[in-house]
């Protein structure tokens, strides 16, 4: 099956509401001063009191951070933050925090949108700019489903999932084929898990000196050791040029691979499509832009098959779900960038649990020294349920912390 016709048949279930109006090229796609959305939420229904937003914090207690938000009828919110904030706390804290003071966080449909266009914020636009803004809607979400006595998914749209199976992902390079091999199927013994992600490239870069042919001997291996049942993806974090690229992809074709996730370096859009269009596989990408305009170019011109923002880098729930539907309609995939476990993977949890258009697996990252946690069942995870985020803080957590 060739891109084309994986486009045309997972187009077959798509959302079909629409939602930006098609630019007429490239450039118009990616620099168009009137993307638009229709309201996907009513937030105002869900939770029928107002919580007007009076502090947003940044906690630190020993090595983990945590946003806390507050309402001034006391409600609160917290989640445990991303690994991004330590270098972005003076946007949060100058740029974005300040514009959410003294408003309804019912309107946080509009609110990620207005904090964008206030003074001159728009300069700071990117991935440190909006993840401080993810942080803080994705806080906000909690505290606004605490405050109604729901899970966080009830107010992002109707749950059609109660598990997911997930593919396991490693963040190393630094392992010989046989070594990753052999934590694979180790992990696959103890998880159920039928599917994962292998490292190819040298990120950034072709290869290292260290990891010479690692990713040729990496490729044939895994799929000699792990069987055909067993699906592949392979993550190269813009490691190549065109050429090169094509060519490793006909080399994860012939292997069986599945998904081939970010061949080029992330911003060359016109690299990436040169090697989507060559190869039959799908292309993958998405997990650092952070622009809806970049987004709907990336969709309409076919740059990827797949795409996979970052919950938290792209701004939130909100403008997440926005991607979800712009690819709905083009009959694509969104599976999300999610390098998280534990309690830091409940927001995508969330997410997934009421968008139509994900893939078979999603993301379970497990660190090149963790084991896989207990809540892998058969290859998959339940999805939450708790009020909130799912996730319960005692007070005493936060006896001993210190405000940033």
């Amino acid at each position: 099956m060739n891109r084309r016709e994986f486009l045309r048949l997972l187009g077959a279930g798509a959302l079909t509401t629409p939602l930006v109006s098609a630019g007429e090229t490239l450039a118009t796609a990616m620099q168009s001063a009137t993307l638009t959305f229709a309201p996907m939420l009513d937030l105002h229904k869900a939770v029928t009191v107002p919580l007007i937003i009076q502090k947003a914090e940044i906690l630190r207690r020993e090595k983990d951070l945590f946003i806390r938000v507050t309402a001034k009828n006391g409600a609160v919110g917290i989640i445990e933050a991303n690994n991004r904030v330590p270098q972005v706390i003076s946007l949060f804290k100058e740029l974005v925090v300040p514009f959410f003071i003294g408003k309804d966080a019912r309107d946080v449909e509009t609110l990620v949108d207005g904090v964008y266009t206030e003074g001159s914020n728009y300069k700071f636009a990117g991935m440190p700019f909006w993840n401080s803004v993810g942080n803080l809607e994705i806080a906000l979400f909690d505290m606004m489903s605490r405050a109604a006595n729901k899970p966080v998914y009830e107010l992002l749209g109707k749950r059609i999932r109660n598990d997911v199976s997930v593919y396991l992902t490693r963040l190393t390079r630094d392992t010989t084929p046989e070594k990753e091999l052999e934590i694979i199927e180790r992990d696959f013994a103890e998880t159920g898990c039928r599917a994962v992600k292998i490292k190819v490239g040298g990120r950034m870069k072709a290869e290292s000196a260290k990891i010479e042919n690692r990713s040729e001997a990496l490729i044939k291996l895994a799929r000699k050791k792990l069987g055909d049942s067993v699906t592949i993806y392979a993550d190269a974090n813009s490691s190549y040029d065109v050429p090169t690229a094509i060519e490793m992809g006909k080399l994860l074709q012939d292997n069986g691979v599945k998904i081939w996730e970010e061949p080029c370096p992330w911003q060359d859009y016109d690299s990436t499509k040169a090697v989507a269009d060559a190869l039959d596989m799908p292309i993958a990408g998405g997990e650092q832009d952070t622009s809806l305009w970049q987004f709907k170019a990336m969709i309409k011109h076919k740059i990827v098959d797949v795409v996979q923002p970052d919950l938290f880098y792209n701004g939130g729930f909100v403008r997440t779900l926005r991607v979800a539907k712009m690819a709905a309609e083009a009959g694509m995939t969104i599976d999300c960038h999610s390098p998280k476990f534990g309690v830091g993977a409940y927001p995508f949890r969330h997410f997934i649990s009421v968008v139509p258009n994900i893939g078979a697996f999603q993301e379970y990252n497990l660190n090149s020294s963790s084991k896989p946690l207990g809540e892998i069942k058969n290859g998959k995870v339940e999805l939450p349920t708790g009020v909130g985020l799912g996730i319960e803080y005692r007070p005493s957590d936060f006896e001993k912390v210190e405000i940033l």
